[in-house]
């Protein structure tokens, strides 16, 4: 009976759907009768639910009565197009996608709903696909946020994070150019740029590529690897939000314009094996304060800390001899700054409309370049060695504060409008030689003229004393004068003989300790010699009971005879000149605590000039260069009629 119905059942709807019936629907009967005879069954089993709607449908005029318990399926109810007399042509569709359904439901046929129920389960995976990659990262690497980015190193964005794993360099990029974004290599992860708030870089990668996070501007915190040797030009600049970083010990270069713009910056401090920082690299980094930089730096770049406006404290060492062209320029907030013992070159504009109250430059520096002070507003005063020898112009150019400038001797000068515009300004000290050679057309003070102080200097013979010991002038001349030390009157325990000493307005050269300069003296325990001083005379230092430490001598050529005899406490000498040539006789004598001298750097000792000068010493042993010990032992034996001293490196 079940077969006799179905058969009726599609006759009826063969009939009402002839002329629309599809060459598809027609294969869909042929092909899949046992299926809907399955379906049919099932349909068969569920007419009295059928029903129900039967009596309703008839309100909605819709077409013959006969089609709605197939028309109530859902799979009919969707198309708006075809009329209810199509489900015979559209279930083939349907239960092409379903068509494991039937023998799913043939397991369950108790639960007549369950196909129903199925289809919107169908559609819950196309639901939670795009949720995915927001809360799986890996789902996150297949939708174009990962790839390479060196040879051996990849990158990773996810939800404001910025990953960077690998070994070895990244690539180094261009700036984004929207004009033309097809000419260079731009970061792979452009378009997130402005999302990026966190960038950490793995352990093994060994640099920051070029432009690599230029102008994120979200940008506040970045993590650097141990392993980091080199950040590239640009890498951070215009990263707004970026507070703080931290170079890694084992960084020794920072490229040009690296942070330029980093206005939230707050400080900086290298490691000591930086060697090198580019053009810019702090340029405009508004909110910085400090930075201290690195002992293995010989150089300040040009630009380096140009327009950081709170600068205030910046640590040089000693080792750096060039500072370049603005490179802290426009720091108003810089009011004071020690610049290094070594420095031989300061760049134009350097330190141009800073806050410098005041500068001493360090002997050595021969030029102050084109506008190197110009505009420092609060510049009060300055003091110049006597190793410069031009003024460039514009120099000090409208620094309106400045009450004093002293010109040294040495000067020989001075470019147009070097002290132009200087509103304050009511004195100079210059040379008469030099003031007289200014070309009266180059403005080099403005009108009114300050009051000129000429330059006064001594003559041969003149006296002065300093620091309670006499110095005497040998040599008058205003750019190669000497000065001999002759006596101490009341000098500090603890003595410095000065390389030179000033003397009215000259600067002169202390070459020599004159005989018994020290004689007796019974207060100094300790003399440090600097360079210039040449000859230690005859009984300089005889008698000297508190004397425990002689050092220096950079320069020496001449230990006169007796120049240390009886200092019954000095056990500590070491001369480190590489041009001592005499040791006089008895040099040492009486001298019951030396037992060990330092001449270490020596190279011009001979037999004639060290005879007896160990005689009646307590010397047992000599330390000179390595290459000097076979030589200088016969030496020394020889000259001191076969006495016994060892000689050490």
């Amino acid at each position: 009976m079940k077969h006799i119905k179905a058969t009726s059942v599609l006759l009826s709807v063969a009939m009402c759907s002839s002329m629309i019936l599809t060459p598809v629907a027609v294969m869909a009967d042929e092909t899949s009768a046992p299926e809907e005879t399955q379906k049919i069954e099932k349909t068969e089993k569920q007419e009295p639910e059928a029903t129900e709607p039967k009596a309703a449908e008839p309100k909605e005029t819709e077409a013959p009565e006969k089609e709605e318990p197939e028309a109530t399926e859902p799979e009919a109810s969707k198309p708006e197009e075809s009329e209810a007399t199509q489900p015979e042509a559209t279930e083939p569709e349907a239960t092409e996608p379903e068509a494991t359904e039937p023998k799913e439901s043939e397991a369950t046929e108790p639960e007549a709903s369950e196909p129903k129920e199925t289809e919107p389960e169908a559609t819950e995976p196309e639901t939670t696909e795009p949720g995915e990659p927001q809360d799986d990262k890996n789902s996150a690497k297949n939708a174009n946020n990962s790839g390479k980015c060196g040879t051996n190193v990849s990158w990773y964005y996810y939800d404001g994070e910025l990953e960077i794993t690998g070994s070895g360099s990244m690539t180094s990029y261009y700036e984004f150019n929207p004009s033309n974004p097809n000419d260079k290599v731009f970061v792979p992860w452009l378009d997130h740029a402005s999302a990026i708030k966190k960038v950490t870089i793995g352990e093994g990668v060994t640099t920051v590529g070029s432009y690599s996070f230029n102008n994120c501007e979200n940008l506040s915190s970045v993590e650097l690897p141990s392993t980091m040797k080199a950040i590239g030009n640009h890498a951070f600049a215009g990263c707004v939000k970026l507070s703080s970083i931290t170079i890694p010990e084992k960084t020794t270069s920072i490229s040009a314009g690296a942070f330029t713009g980093c206005t939230s910056l707050g400080s900086i401090s290298l490691p000591e094996t930086v060697e090198k920082v580019g053009d810019g690299a702090f340029e405009g980094c508004t909110s910085l304060s400090s930075a201290t930089l690195s002992k293995k730096m010989t150089a300040i770049a040009d630009n380096t800390f140009y327009n950081c406006k709170n600068l205030s404290s910046v640590t040089i060492p000693d080792e750096i001899e060039t500072i370049g062209a603005r490179a802290f320029a426009s720091c108003s907030n810089l009011g004071s700054i020690t610049l290094p013992k070594n420095l031989k070159t300061i760049g134009g504009r350097s330190f141009e409309a800073s806050g410098l109250t005041g500068v001493t430059i360090p002997d050595g520096v021969k030029t102050i370049s084109t506008y190197a002070f110009s505009h420092c507003n609060n510049m009060v005063t300055f003091s110049l060695p006597n190793s410069v020898t031009s003024i460039a112009s514009y120099a000090f150019y409208e620094c309106e504060q400045l009450a004093l400038a002293e010109i040294p001797v040495s000067v020989k000068s001075i470019g147009e409008r070097a002290f132009s515009g200087c509103a304050n300004l009511g004195a100079v000290k210059i040379d008469k030689d030099l003031f007289d050679g200014l070309d009266k057309n180059s403005y080099v003070f403005s009108n009114p003229l300050p009051v000129m102080v000429f330059n006064v200097y001594p003559v041969k013979d003149d006296v002065e004393v300093i620091d309670g010991i006499e110095y005497k002038v040998t040599n008058a001349s205003k750019t190669s004068g000497t000065v001999t030390l002759t006596k101490a009157i009341s000098p500090a325990s603890s003595v410095v003989i000065p390389a030179t000493v000033k003397i009215k307005d000259g600067t002169y050269k202390v070459t020599k300790i004159a005989d018994k300069a020290f004689y007796k003296n019974p207060t100094i325990t300790s003399v440090y010699i600097q360079a210039n001083v040449a000859t230690i005379g005859k009984y300089a230092f005889l008698g000297c009971s508190q004397l425990t430490k002689v050092s220096g001598g950079s320069s020496l050529t001449t230990i006169s005879d007796q120049a240390f005899a009886a200092c019954p406490l000095l056990d500590t000498f070491i001369i480190t000149s590489k041009s001592l040539k005499k040791i006089g006789t008895y040099a040492f004598s009486k001298n019951i605590a030396l037992t060990e001298i330092y001449i270490n750097k020596t190279t011009k000792l001979t037999k004639a000039n060290v005879k007896k000068s160990l005689k009646n010493s307590s010397m047992k042993t000599i330390r000179v260069k390595k290459s000097k010990v076979s030589a200088y032992k016969k030496i020394f034996t020889k000259a001191n009629a076969g006495r016994k001293v060892t000689v050490k490196k």
